[in-house]
């Protein structure tokens, strides 16, 4: 590939690239692996990137598009995106904001023009890329509405529904901040995903905004189910106060679930959201239906009484604004591989650019201190709750979790009844996001059992 072509240079000189720690020359191949697609979109000859896909290239696009969902194998990519794709978009009007690699991962931040418009689009796709071939492409779009209303006349396309575009076109990065109103409390959140079957709703960790969330999860999610982000009372956008203990954290997310009118709902929790999970299905049972709980532990669990010193100590000077370099300790192992995917799960979190959550007050962190806590106090008998859990649940960890002893994780799957538990290997808090997509894959065969 020629950097100097005159059509479309690599990299133009309003974009910007960078080249992540990491192997240097496997980082600029899997770059030029990549670059390779566009450049033979500008030159009108997209087909022939069909070379550079491996045989097992699998293609993940938004369900509300003809080539959307997950289609496993070349030949899809290379017969309905190759061939169709320039009917759609623009490629003489392509332009790259950024071009990022870390050895096999690219994450292309690229805009198009919308063939037969003066509209443009901003698209985020993110490649895999193996020994010289691409294994994979995982794409979002930015404010979809022209597209799809291109998608409505192009050859062979069927245009969604209205009703289905309220809900399907929109990704993390695009859905919308809404508020709805319970038990005096202002909740901000956002839908999206595929409407129709049991929402599935995610509460957060400690100072985690709805923008703390990976977008390679949520969007994952969101293939296949829809998906509600919110922030609960006294975070972010929500009003309110936070409460000092998590059974009325809980409280407050069921009277946040009943206003949005939902009668049964699965639901998901990371960290203390994941002991707030709990709590919502002991005082509400008929509401859920099935149950994750990632990177959590029960009641006066196994080192539990020593996780607010902990937090004391990984947090230190900023309780209620971390600087980033702060999760990568938290969430990720220690390892060069789990360092390098805290740093990829970093810049998802930073492309939502638009209607972000503002990082938290100085409020909250000494309630959900103060929660933590009154939730690690040991007494006998503290988890017996567990075995009354009837509902299906999976228990997510990492090997070796830093804030909540990863032990908790089997004692939680040893007494719930209906529970089943997966440790991923060289992992911290935050394993499903070292491990997003085989994270998403695990959880969905979970809840679509």
């Amino acid at each position: 590939m020629n950097p100097d072509h005159q059509t479309a240079p690599r990299w133009p000189t309003d974009s910007r690239t960078e080249t992540l720690m990491g192997d240097q020359s496997n980082s600029e191949q899997s770059k030029a692996v990549v670059d390779a697609y566009y450049q033979a979109g500008v030159e009108g000859r997209l087909t022939d990137f069909a070379q550079y896909l491996h045989p097992d290239f699998t293609t993940t696009a938004p369900n509300y598009l003809p080539w959307g969902g997950v289609h496993p194998g070349a030949a899809f990519f290379r017969d309905e995106v190759l061939a169709n794709l320039p009917d759609v978009l623009d490629f003489g009007r392509f332009r790259y904001d950024s071009l990022i690699a870390e050895n096999g991962r690219v994450v292309a931040l690229v805009n198009f023009g919308i063939t037969g418009s003066d509209a443009m689009i901003k698209i985020s796709e993110h490649w895999t890329v193996k020994n010289g071939k691409a294994t994979s492409i995982w794409v979002a779009y930015f404010e979809p509405q022209t597209l799809l209303e291109k998608l409505g006349s192009a050859p062979g396309a069927s245009r969604p529904s209205k009703g289905d575009m309220d809900m399907t076109a929109h990704t993390h990065q695009t859905a919308p901040t809404q508020f709805v109103e319970a038990n005096g409390i202002r909740f901000a959140y956002r839908r999206f995903g595929k409407a129709g079957g049991v929402p599935l709703v995610f509460n957060q960790h400690y100072l985690g905004t709805m923008d703390y969330w990976d977008p390679a999860v949520t969007d994952g999610f969101a293939r296949g189910r829809e998906v509600i982000l919110f922030d609960n009372a006294g975070v972010s956008s929500s009003s309110g106060e936070v409460p000092t203990t998590f059974e009325q954290m809980a409280a407050n997310a069921i009277a946040f679930i009943k206003a949005l009118g939902l009668k049964q709902v699965d639901i998901f929790g990371f960290s203390i959201g994941g002991l707030v999970v709990q709590e919502i299905t002991l005082q509400a049972p008929d509401l859920v239906r099935r149950m994750i709980v990632d990177g959590a532990g029960p009641r006066g669990g196994q080192g539990m009484e020593l996780i607010a010193q902990a937090t004391g100590r990984l947090f230190g000077a900023h309780p209620h604004d971390p600087p980033e370099s702060v999760w990568l300790a938290v969430k990720f192992s220690p390892s060069a591989a789990g360092q390098a995917a805290g740093r990829e799960y970093l810049k998802r979190t930073h492309l939502r650019q638009e209607g972000r959550d503002p990082e938290v007050n100085d409020k909250v962190s000494p309630a959900q201190v103060e929660a933590i806590r009154n939730w690690g106090v040991q007494k006998e008998g503290s988890d017996d709750y567990l075995k009354t859990i009837k509902q299906p649940t999976l228990i997510v960890n990492g090997s070796n979790d830093v804030n909540i002893p990863t032990v908790n994780s089997f004692i939680m799957q040893q007494n719930m009844p209906y529970a089943e538990l997966i440790i991923y290997p060289d992992s911290n808090h935050g394993a499903h996001h070292q491990y997003p997509e085989l994270f998403v894959e695990h959880a969905t065969l979970f809840l679509n059992a």
